[in-house]
């Protein structure tokens, strides 16, 4: 196979002669609190996993049911999961489930079942293992489930961008890409340039990420999250789209490591040089160059013709990260009405004012700081911690006839 090819995900009719479309769910990870849709072979039968699987609930039209059993049976040759309903749902039904599917929740195991499974060999197996080892450190677990038709390179890129990985048929690393050390020779100073410029599309002063996605009547995802960074040379927001990410924490930790890099001045740089000095996707290096920025670089495009190679880089010209401040994080679909929190500290005494979204002070909220004991805000929506430590802390506001809402700061 190609990446190219469909997913080889079996199809409802081809291994129960039940006529309806769709095909047979691939799940990986715990997918306890996201729901998904099971196939339906029969009057009380569905699909839950082509594979061995685990399932926990079930759902009819979004009530929960205890009237179900599940089992692994051999379904034309291969073990799968299967649900039986103990009555036939009313026409029309949705039924939804959660559960457990294949052990991996490494993105780069997951891709690397995909890839075994698809029985597809490319140069991946070394940029597997160091992505994995990224992964491990930023504690990225994923969970999702493939049971639409797409092509394996289509269902790659959801495993990775769910990451805020960057892949290629040779590389793949977690952004932001590595940055060559400062004493790291100079490489491409004879290389001719073709374009260098500001890539102002690479560079934002917030995102706003969605993840946690929901498979039920609709899809959706469940999950919010905001944050900016401070400073920032441009006025924009970045957004992106975690499916696979179940977790406050990794989608923060995702956003934190995008939005610091994309916070700073990134230059987009196209070089034509020897095939002797080539560098592959995803190598760091340190570019010096009179007519180029100077900075640590990141190879993104790569183009060989004759003995000529063209590369494309990312260059960032200093080595600090803006500091990401203010994120929120809230149910997708609300509107969170808070406009800002104003933080005072003065020693370990810490002041936050709580306001709506026209500036007005919201008197009588609950604010809690780390998971304690909440506090009440006074007239001026104000309300004071003493104690409190230098550092990134949590602070949560309940407030009546607004979402809930949490918020990052830096004190």
């Amino acid at each position: 196979m190609r990446l190219s090819d469909p997913l080889p995900l079996r199809s409802v009719a081809s291994v129960s002669g039940y006529r309806a479309d769709g095909l047979l769910p691939r799940i990986y990870g715990d997918l306890a609190g996201a729901a998904m849709l099971p196939r339906r072979i029969g009057e009380t039968r569905y699909v839950y996993a082509d594979h061995v699987a685990h399932v926990r609930s079930v759902w009819i039209d979004g009530q929960q049911t205890d009237a179900w059993e599940a089992r692994v049976i051999d379904l034309d040759g291969r073990a799968a999961t299967i649900i039986d309903l103990a009555a036939p749902p009313p026409v029309a039904a949705v039924v939804s489930a959660s559960g457990r599917g294949l052990e991996q929740a490494n993105p780069a195991d997951i891709a690397r079942d995909l890839l075994r499974h698809c029985r597809i060999d490319i140069p991946l197996s070394d940029a597997l293992d160091r992505l994995r080892g990224e992964c491990d450190r930023a504690q990225i677990a994923l969970a999702g489930v493939l049971a639409e038709r797409m092509t394996v390179r289509q269902a790659l890129q959801i495993i990775m961008g769910s990451a805020g990985a960057a892949w290629c048929s040779s590389a793949a690393w977690l952004h932001p890409p590595p940055r060559a050390s400062s004493d790291a020779p100079s490489r491409l100073a004879r290389a001719g340039v073709g374009q260098a410029r500001i890539a102002l599309d690479l560079m934002a002063s917030r995102i706003e990420v969605h993840y946690d996605e929901q498979h039920g009547a609709e899809t959706r995802f469940r999950q919010r999250l905001r944050a900016r960074a401070s400073p920032a040379l441009v006025d924009r927001t970045l957004e992106m789209r975690l499916p696979w990410v179940r977790s406050a924490h990794v989608a923060t930790s995702i956003a934190r490591r995008m939005l610091a890099y994309r916070a700073g001045l990134v230059y987009s740089v196209s070089l034509e040089t020897h095939a002797l000095d080539d560098a592959p996707i995803g190598a760091s290096l340190r570019l010096a160059h009179p007519a180029a920025p100077s900075g640590s670089a990141v190879v993104v495009g790569h183009a060989r013709a004759g003995g000529r190679v063209r590369l494309d880089l990312e260059v960032r010209p200093s080595d600090d990260d803006a500091q990401v401040m203010g994120v929120e994080i809230a149910s997708a679909g609300v509107q969170t009405q808070y406009a800002a929190i104003e933080v005072e500290s003065s020693g370990g005494d810490v002041s936050f004012r709580v306001t709506d979204e026209s500036g007005r002070p919201l008197p009588g909220a609950r604010v809690a700081l780390d998971g304690g004991a909440a506090r009440i805000t006074d007239a001026d929506g104000r309300v004071r911690f003493t104690g409190v430590a230098p550092g990134r802390h949590v602070l949560t506001v309940h407030a009546s006839g607004y979402a809930p809402y949490q918020v990052e700061v830096v004190i």
